[in-house]
């Protein structure tokens, strides 16, 4: 099993802005006279920063976990407020990879992020590039996808040439006989050891 989790460093400026925005929020209730007009608009501030510290605090605890069967997301911590989803390798339906910034900046100051999206079984995932291993992520998923025949957009076939995985590099597994691919033990393994389904 391999275990992906968002970093603390990647999350610090998520949560520096949460705390800017809930201090000026409650500063301004707490310091400006009682009115409506006041409470509408720094209330709303308020919550809204609220809300994003809830949502950061809860990317920082997520686990996603990878096995032969399939990918779980899980969070112990705000187990009451979201459940553990599971999605199964054989109910994979949607694999799409998105980028969002400018490319035209040099890679070096690049602030753009990439965004994996994974369907099936009425189940559907999102992680994004500040994931630890991100990389190896995409390319476990993708090989999987391409096993299971799943069409690649254009964009998602660009995007993973950007991330140095090579589209066409299982198309050669789809053609083994049925015995080949149904053997798990005779597929390649990632490099955390994990083998693809």
């Amino acid at each position: 099993m391999s275990s992906y989790r968002y970093p603390v460093r990647s999350l610090m400026g998520d949560y520096l802005r949460a705390a800017m925005g809930l201090g000026v929020g409650l500063t301004a209730l707490l310091s400006l006279p009682a009115s409506w007009v006041t409470g509408v608009i720094f209330g709303s501030l308020t919550a809204i920063f609220l809300i994003f510290g809830l949502r950061t605090a809860y990317r920082h605890h997520l686990t996603v976990s990878l096995d032969e069967r399939g990918v779980i997301c899980g969070n112990p911590h705000f187990a009451i407020l979201s459940r553990e989803k599971s999605l199964a390798w054989s109910a994979l339906s949607e694999f799409r990879l998105r980028y969002f910034g400018n490319r035209r900046l040099s890679r070096s100051r690049a602030k753009g992020f990439y965004q994996l999206s994974l369907k099936g079984g009425g189940v559907s995932m999102m992680f994004d590039s500040h994931l630890e291993d991100f990389d190896e992520l995409v390319r476990l998923c993708f090989h999987v996808a391409r096993h299971h025949g799943l069409p690649l957009d254009s964009a998602t076939a660009a995007n993973l040439i950007s991330l140095g995985i090579d589209a066409t590099e299982t198309v050669a597994r789809e053609d083994q006989s049925d015995e080949a691919v149904s053997d798990f033990h005779a597929l390649p393994t990632t490099p955390s050891g994990l083998k693809v389904p």
